[in-house]
């Protein structure tokens, strides 16, 4: 009889923890349930997709010694968007308006220096599908140079007419943030090496090697870079930027990458970046940026 009244006593807990069970998955949105107790894995763009960032510092130093040539960029809107999708890969279209000036120096005495005018920017990339992997992209830039500094005996600043031509390509392809995430994760992201091809043509660099040799007819920067393994670990936190207030991953890079990027999942990519990175004798950069606006379905 005891076992009985015992059997009963269990069946009658059972029900009221099913029946309280059924009451508050009620009132719950699986959608949060998902959000809360699931990784956060790759996410899936579409074409139309798109991210406008504002860009106020993009400084990059490329050396090939004993020449070196310096970029400072800003970005009022840096927009990359999805055009098209084809065998796991992405096609972004990239544009934006810039501002900025650059500075050039052949390590033998010769060097060159100016704001940039009338700029036209445009550029493409590739990005696996996958994990959002960095395979290739293009970057030109058309713009007017006003020279401040050069070799000519003028007291006046030179207009200079240039094209920057800057070209990449991943060897094995390597993304920033290694899917999935969750709160607290620690990773390695593996080395990886990327050619690029930056050159800056322009007439006046032309018609002045005629008459100076020293002065080269285009500048061309050509050799592969190597970036190295590293550390990050990634956590969660309320970040603010002009395009709103995003629960998102602030991942900490270490080993070479200085800084700080901000991942969003109901952005679908990155909000925020802050960091600095050197390759000695090959790349050094300082970024600082935020969304603006984006579209993500």
């Amino acid at each position: 009889m005891r076992q009985i009244i015992v059997f009963i006593v269990c069946i009658l807990v059972l029900s009221s923890f099913s029946t309280l069970a059924k009451t508050n998955l009620d009132n719950i949105d699986l959608k949060e349930i998902k959000n809360l107790y699931m990784d956060d894995d790759v996410p899936t763009w579409s074409v139309g997709d798109y991210w406008s960032y504002e860009i106020n510092t993009l400084a990059i130093d490329f050396y090939q010694p004993p020449q070196i040539i310096s970029l400072n960029l800003t970005w009022d809107n840096l927009k990359f968007e999805v055009k098209s999708i084809a065998s796991d890969t992405y096609f972004i279209e990239i544009s934006g308006k810039i501002d900025g000036s650059f500075t050039f120096d052949n390590g033998a005495g010769l060097k060159l220096s100016g704001k940039l005018y009338y700029n036209r920017f445009s550029g493409k990339m590739e990005v696996s599908q996958s994990d959002l992997a960095f395979m290739s992209g293009e970057l030109k830039l058309k713009s007017i140079a006003l020279l401040k500094e050069h070799p000519i005996s003028l007291p006046i600043p030179i207009p200079m007419p240039m094209t920057i031509t800057f070209n990449l390509v991943n060897s094995i392809p390597r993304p920033f943030i290694d899917f999935p995430l969750f709160d607290g994760k620690t990773w390695f992201i593996n080395e990886t090496s990327i050619s690029s091809d930056l050159k800056v043509e322009s007439i006046v660099l032309k018609i002045l090697n005629i008459f100076k040799p020293d002065i080269p007819p285009s500048l061309n920067f050509d050799y592969p870079i190597d970036l190295p393994q590293l550390f990050y670990n990634a956590s969660i936190e309320d970040v603010t930027v002009k395009a709103g207030t995003f629960s998102a991953y602030n991942i900490v890079f270490v080993e070479g990458l200085i800084g700080s990027i901000y991942y969003a999942p109901v952005v679908g990519n990155m909000i925020k970046a802050q960091a600095e990175f050197s390759v000695e004798d090959m790349l050094s950069f300082r970024f600082n940026g935020e969304l603006k606006d984006y579209h993500y379905t």
